[in-house]
């Protein structure tokens, strides 16, 4: 026999006798196989449209809280302006309670020189009321004498 010819022999010869169950096999395999890689392709397909499904809810989801976070916003900038307009408030009544502090000060200015006048008639009285003290005490002698002279007579 030719070397050449001798390997493909043996698959020639089992042809013609019709062994062909390992090729019938093989293909069959080769035929299962790819039928599996369909099956898993198709998994992987139903699973990614799962996942899509998913995350385009996750997306709507986020959308639904990006807009009230923007309603958030909104609000809190109006809070922010509102609370400016109570700050200027604020500023004119804290002018208004320095003016009115500043009035009180005058107040209690004249009030202390009212005290200090009222302090001045005070001492005046009770230096008529010392004077008083001593004309009484004169009159008392002065009685005390008549007396002592209607008592001799």
């Amino acid at each position: 026999m030719l070397p050449l010819t001798e390997p493909f022999s043996e698959k020639y010869l089992k042809k013609l006798i019709g062994r062909t169950d390992i090729e019938d096999a093989l293909k069959r395999l080769d035929r299962l196989t790819q039928e599996e890689a369909r099956m898993a392709a198709a998994q992987v397909l139903n699973v990614a449209n799962t996942v899509d499904a998913r995350v385009q809810g996750i997306a709507d989801n986020m959308l639904s809280v990006d807009n009230r976070m923007t309603s958030i916003d909104d609000r809190v900038a109006d809070v922010g302006d509102r609370l400016k307009e109570v700050d200027e408030q604020m500023k004119g009544v804290n002018e208004q309670v320095t003016g009115v502090d500043d009035r009180v000060k005058d107040v209690n200015d004249q009030v202390k020189g009212v005290n200090d006048w009222v302090k001045g008639v005070d001492d005046q009285v009770k230096g008529v009321d010392d004077r008083v003290m001593a004309v009484d005490d004169k009159v008392k002698a002065v009685d005390d004498k008549i007396a002592a002279v209607v008592d001799g007579a």
